[in-house]
């Protein structure tokens, strides 16, 4: 699912054809979307943690800086919390779901419209279930939190060890704090993979 992130805009590709290419596999649809729906959201709050811990540290006070970082975190901390309420609330989704179906069909563009919005409600039933057993399950939810996590932590230290390979003596901690901002600036910026605001607020940054 990465290769469809990094060329879409907002980086927002890969869950919907990891979710194609599971359904591919035999898995219900419904299972299908709410497995790597769960990965998103949890990814999303390993990485809006670090990122209040990096903003609370103070470390940056540049406003040029922390004007975009601040506009970065409301954007990632906006989409799950979509997510997570359209989860919450299915009668709210299932009238959206008869609404659009409805627009659809009567555009001529859909057969059987009643068939169609049946089948989308009852995989909608089975990836509320599904994202249920998932974050209802406690130590379900902390294996997957704590490897999103890792993964978070994993990913914002890369540039460090290049830098260090490339012989530069600069502190771990200072890269990661830079890192994390970098990612924040650039997390609402609609290029495929964040392309051109990536490498030029990492030059800006790191120059």
């Amino acid at each position: 699912g990465k290769y469809y992130d990094f060329i879409t805009p907002l980086s927002a590709g890969g869950q919907p054809f990891q979710a194609i290419y599971l359904a591919k596999r035999g898995i219900e649809a419904g299972t299908a979307t709410a497995i790597p729906i769960a990965g998103f959201l949890t990814r999303h709050a390993a990485f809006i943690l670090i990122a209040i811990g990096v903003l609370i540290s103070g470390t940056v006070t540049s406003r040029a800086l922390l004007i975009p970082a601040f506009v970065g975190l409301f954007c990632v901390i906006l989409v799950p919390t979509v997510i997570i309420f359209f989860g919450l609330a299915p009668k709210v989704t299932e009238a959206i779901i008869h609404w659009v179906i409805y627009f659809i069909a009567k555009l001529k563009l859909l057969k059987d419209p009643a068939g169609r919005e049946e089948n989308i409600i009852r995989e909608l039933h089975t990836y509320m279930g599904s994202m249920s057993s998932i974050f209802n399950g406690k130590v379900m939810f902390l294996k997957v939190f704590l490897l999103s996590l890792a993964f978070e932590l994993a990913m914002d230290s890369m540039p460090y060890f290049v830098l260090r390979a490339f012989g530069n003596s600069i502190t771990y901690i200072s890269v990661f704090r830079s890192v994390v901002f970098v990612y924040l600036c650039v997390s609402f910026v609609p290029t495929p993979g964040n392309s051109g605001a990536a490498e030029g607020s990492f030059y800006a940054m790191f120059s």
